[in-house]
Parts: C-alpha cells; structure tokens; sequence
C-alpha cells in the first residue's frame, strides 16, 4: 500500500539560520508503514536532531512467520552552499515474541541513488514469551549530501518473525544528529 502524506513544517530554520533546508511530503510504501498523519507532524529537522516517531509495525497472529517491509522517502532541498550531514543513527524497536519464536529487524538510511549500510538487530525467544527492546545503532556518518540542491532522503526498514503463537515488532522511533555545513 502507498500513501503520500503532506510535511506540517515545509520549511525549517535550522540552527537559527533560515530556509537552510527545506522538506518535501514523506512517501511511505510497504505493507508494515508505521507512519500516520498525525505522527507526521512528529518528523522533526531541528535542535540538532532528524526524528522519525513511527516506521514499522508488524503483527503475526497466525501460521509460521509473518514479514512487513516499510519504506520510507523524504524529498529535501538544500540552500547554495550548505550540504547536510546525518550522523549516529540510534532506532528502537518494541517486540513481543511468543516462545520458541524469533524476530529479525533490518534497517538502512540512504540517498536515492546511492546505497547504505544494511544494520540489524534479532532476537529469540526460548521456552517462555519474551517482550524486550532492540536497539539498531550506526554510529558515525550515516548520509552525507552533495553541496546545495535537492535530494531524497531514504529509509528501508524490514522485519521477519518466525515461530507459532502471536508476536509483534514495532520500530517505533529513528534519531540522527543533523548538521549542516558549509561547502563550496
């Protein structure tokens, strides 16, 4: 299923400095987006920090495993002379495994066009049900944008649960520093 939902805050002053960078509309495809129009108000370029509140939310309640993709694109435009960095990627992950069960989460940032690191994080359940946080972290450069102009910030995030009985996996918050820097 694909959906377009409209950006509240077109254009952000970023650190005091304004119409530095300017957001587009999220486009979201997949079968397990987390993103709702309210929650989009959430997406947030400031004080040093780009969140995403809501990404992937899958729930198997039957059969042997259950598998949702989410995948998230953000237009963005930059003013002459700026190029944007986003840095030290931290997502958590709610998940509740019925026993003998397993979840695999994948997640990966990216400009269109290029390709990014591929992180992830799994858990597994033994004789009892299990309900824990994961964490997938990326600590360093995660994007680094060329000088100026537009671009389309990519997020793909995955999830795979395996086992009987009813589990879920919600990837429920995206942080990374943001900095813009002056180019040439």
């Amino acid at each position: 299923m694909k959906s377009t939902i409209a950006l509240l805050a077109l254009v952000i002053g970023f650190y005091a400095q304004a119409q530095e960078i300017s957001l587009g509309e999220v486009r979201t495809a997949g079968s397990a987006c987390d993103l709702t129009s309210s929650q989009l108000g959430e997406v947030t370029l400031q004080d040093g920090l780009f969140v995403f509140p809501a990404i992937l939310s899958l729930r198997k309640s039957k059969g042997s495993f259950g598998r949702g993709a989410c995948n998230l694109a953000l237009p963005f435009e930059l003013a002459p002379g700026r190029k944007l960095m986003l840095s030290d990627l931290k997502a958590v992950a709610s998940t509740e495994l019925a026993a003998r069960s397993a979840v695999d989460l994948s997640m990966e940032v990216f400009l269109s066009g290029s390709k990014g690191i591929v992180n992830k994080s799994s858990l597994k359940s033994k004789r009892q049900s299990v309900s824990s946080d994961l964490l997938i972290l990326q600590p360093g450069v995660v994007v680094e944008t060329a000088c100026g102009g537009a671009g389309i910030l990519r997020i793909n995030a995955s999830a795979l649960i395996r086992g009987s009985g009813q589990s879920s996996a919600h990837l429920h918050i995206a942080k990374m520093k943001a900095t813009l820097v002056a180019c040439h």
